[in-house]
């Protein structure tokens, strides 16, 4: 199962920032709930997508026993969601805002 979380971009007031990082946290869940085990970025640096797709261009179509480099587990799309999350909770901190979450 795919995933696309669009809108990593860190914002710049508290209030967007605690928005976003409920988002996340909501976005995991339903990753865990439906198996989300490709991970897929609206950037191409967000998910190694330039380099993936070279290997799959460069693969030959026997080899259909290797695995897709855009599939991940679900453990680790969730760790990419929660490293999202704190990105932007050390975002704030930095810029010395409190989230209250």
């Amino acid at each position: 199962m795919a995933a696309l979380y669009g809108g990593n971009g860190i914002p710049a007031n508290v209030t967007d920032k605690e928005q976003q990082v409920q988002s996340f946290d909501k976005f995991a869940k339903e990753a865990v709930k439906h198996g989300a085990d490709v991970l897929m970025g609206n950037h191409a640096n967000q998910d190694d997508a330039v380099s993936n797709l070279e290997i799959l261009k460069k693969r030959p179509s026997s080899t259909c026993g290797l695995v897709n480099p855009f599939i991940v587990s679900t453990e680790d799309y969730v760790r990419y969601l929660q490293m999202n999350s704190a990105c932007v909770r050390v975002q704030a901190a930095r810029s010395g805002q409190f989230m209250s979450i």
